[in-house]
């Protein structure tokens, strides 16, 4: 009887075993994504204009708390920043208005207009670091985009 119960202890032991592994090569499976990084894409058009921007956002880091984000004319989902062709903007959420023909942008730092952007799309950057208040204001009608 002894060796009964030995042979159902040692198959029970493998049972979990076996299980326990399945379990872990699963969750450890899950942590090839951490860190790599996100994209995210929104195209805006402007009916009077008839034109396109795009912002586009890359996400990295194992918390994801490192981002840049870009204006850009370029349709592409590749990203490749180019400061001479793209407003840049460093973490951050954006929060902006569109009109029919221009684009209102509140972010917490100023930002030069880069120098070969060139669209019939008025691009305003409005510095305001009350992020707040701002955050109220998308409930009146401004956008998020982060």
């Amino acid at each position: 009887m002894k060796t009964f119960l030995k042979i159902i202890g040692i198959l029970a032991l493998m049972v979990l075993s076996y299980e326990a592994g399945k379990y872990m090569e699963k969750e450890l499976s899950q942590l090839d994504d951490l860190g790599k990084p996100t994209y995210k894409f929104r195209n805006m058009y402007f009916d009077k204009l008839e034109t396109r921007l795009y912002l586009k956002t890359i996400t990295w880091g194992i918390t994801g708390n490192h981002s840049q984000t870009v204006l850009t004319l370029n349709s592409s989902n590749e990203f490749f920043p180019d400061s001479t062709k793209e407003y840049i903007f460093e973490g951050n959420e954006i929060i902006y208005r569109q009109t029919p023909d221009s684009l209102i942008i509140y972010y917490g730092n100023m930002i030069s207009k880069p120098k070969t952007f060139n669209s019939p799309v008025k691009v305003r950057i409005i510095e305001s670091t009350n992020y707040h208040v701002l955050n109220e204001q998308v409930l009146k009608g401004l956008q998020k985009f982060y």
